[in-house]
């Protein structure tokens, strides 16, 4: 049986967190236990995806907090300008 396996950025990017989201729940994760690619770059097994997904999920649901509610800006208010704006000030 063939288990796929993802590097911390696949795994981040279809979570949709950074790559320190996911590094920060591989500390729960015994070093002995990650295996390397032929690169040399860290890959996660199905079960190691599975916890990191499930401690990432819980975070957010315990926060109650997206992105854009964690920084307190919308990216209208981030980028400075307004969808309605006339260009003139």
């Amino acid at each position: 049986m063939s288990e796929k396996l993802k590097t911390i950025k696949e795994l981040a990017d279809e979570l949709g967190v950074s790559k320190q989201g996911v590094r920060y729940h591989m500390k729960s994760i015994p070093q002995e236990e990650l295996k390397k690619n032929n690169k040399g770059i860290v890959v996660l097994n199905i079960e190691q995806q599975n916890f990191i997904k499930r401690k990432a999920k819980s975070d957010t649901v315990v926060s109650g907090k997206s992105d854009t509610a964690v920084s307190g800006k919308s990216d209208t208010v981030v980028s400075g300008k307004s969808d309605t704006h006339s260009g003139k000030w």
